[in-house]
């Protein structure tokens, strides 16, 4: 990972290359910070610029073999210690599944990973086995870079177990990095958080919150600013929230086009009324989601675009590609754009989505309507 990939914490990504182009950065790092601040991605970028074997001043160069394999979570000399379920059960037994909570997001908290083990109520934690396990591996030579790396994800779940690795801590083996990530240094032992360098990160600020919604979920400004401020500076519930509502709109709306398309008055009334009954920002934020799927059908029909689109976008891509073709997407756009304003200006909302839905109903059977020759609300 990048460190420009790492959203926000400037402070702390230049804390770190300033430490590692001085080369003060200690030999055990202790991030803290909130759920969703970034701690991880803070962790992986770093343990990626330190086997980046063409390190600039401001990131890894992200094209040499080292980061090449650093981004996939493959290289040899980057270890990840987390918790795991049950006491004969090391961290490299359930390396592919890490690999995949990885990619599906580094924002991933606790309740993600146990979900990932199919945990159900059984617990996790870092025991002793596995502690002996991280000071055989440290203990090894660095395969294909200068340095080592080790990342010990929720490391509150050593617990006293973390004593093994107290003299590891303190004295590594040269060139090897360990870097600890806990939401907080009193949930470690004090003898460990004596022996590490502390980095505290905290909440993403909402306007970089809001253009990384944007530029990672392709969601729209008013959206995007939405679930940021109530995400509070956590990506992670933020990006949750959007993927729920998503799911949840994504019914709403293929409903709503089955209705338009069969030209149902009375469902499309029965529906307009329950939008009506839901209240102003939520009518906005389905406007708002459909103009999210208007530019992905877009996209989807232009390039074959489905990168960063769970699966239940995309089958609803696949269903109405064919009945809205690419002459229509630009009507239906201004269409939304106009009852968002209206909205906003507080037009009776029934009155506007039933309007809305005899004229998507046009659009739907007409090739080349023109949006200007249809009435407004």
């Amino acid at each position: 990972m990048l460190f420009k990939e790492v959203i926000g914490q400037a402070p702390a990504k230049q804390e770190l290359l300033n430490k590692c182009a001085q080369d003060h950065l200690g030999h055990a790092q202790l991030f803290c910070g909130p759920e969703g601040s970034g701690k991880l991605s803070m962790a992986l970028a770093l343990a990626q610029y330190l086997v980046c074997e063409n390190p600039q001043a401001s990131d890894s160069c992200g094209t040499c073999a080292g980061c090449t394999k650093a981004q996939k979570h493959i290289h040899p000399d980057i270890h990840f210690s987390f918790p795991i379920i049950g006491n004969d059960v090391l961290c490299s037994d359930v390396l592919k599944t890490w690999r995949e909570a990885l990619h599906q997001s580094p924002y991933l908290n606790m309740e993600d990973w146990l979900q990932f083990l199919k945990a159900d109520n059984r617990q996790a934690n870092i025991h002793k086995k596995e502690c002996v396990d991280i000071i055989r591996k440290l203990s090894l030579k660095a395969y294909e870079a200068r340095h080592k790396v080790l990342i010990i994800w929720q490391a509150e779940y050593l617990g006293k177990e973390g004593n093994v690795l107290l003299k590891t801590i303190e004295e590594p083996t040269p060139n090897t990095f360990i870097i600890l990530i806990a939401q907080q240094s009193g949930s470690l032992l004090p003898t460990i958080v004596s022996r590490t360098h502390q980095l505290l990160l905290k909440p993403i600020d909402s306007p970089t919150l809001a253009a990384a919604l944007q530029e990672k979920l392709t969601c729209s400004p008013s959206r995007s600013e939405a679930l940021a401020w109530q995400a509070k500076g956590n990506f992670r519930k933020a990006r949750q929230m959007f993927f729920d509502e998503t799911e949840a709109w994504s019914k709403v709306l293929d409903d709503w086009l089955s209705f338009c398309y069969q030209h149902n008055l009375a469902a499309c009334l029965q529906w307009s009324s329950q939008m009506h009954a839901r209240g102003r920002e939520k009518q906005k934020n389905f406007v708002s989601f459909t103009l999210d799927f208007v530019q992905s059908l877009l996209n989807y029909q232009m390039l074959g675009a489905q990168a960063r689109l769970n699966n239940t976008q995309i089958e609803l891509l696949k269903k109405w590609a064919n009945i809205l073709p690419l002459q229509r997407i630009g009507q239906l756009n201004a269409l939304l754009n106009k009852s968002f304003f209206y909205l906003e200006r507080n037009i009776h909302a029934k009155i506007l989505f039933f309007n809305l839905s005899l004229q998507l109903h046009k659009l739907l059977q007409t090739k080349h309507k023109s949006v200007e020759n249809m009435s407004q609300p």
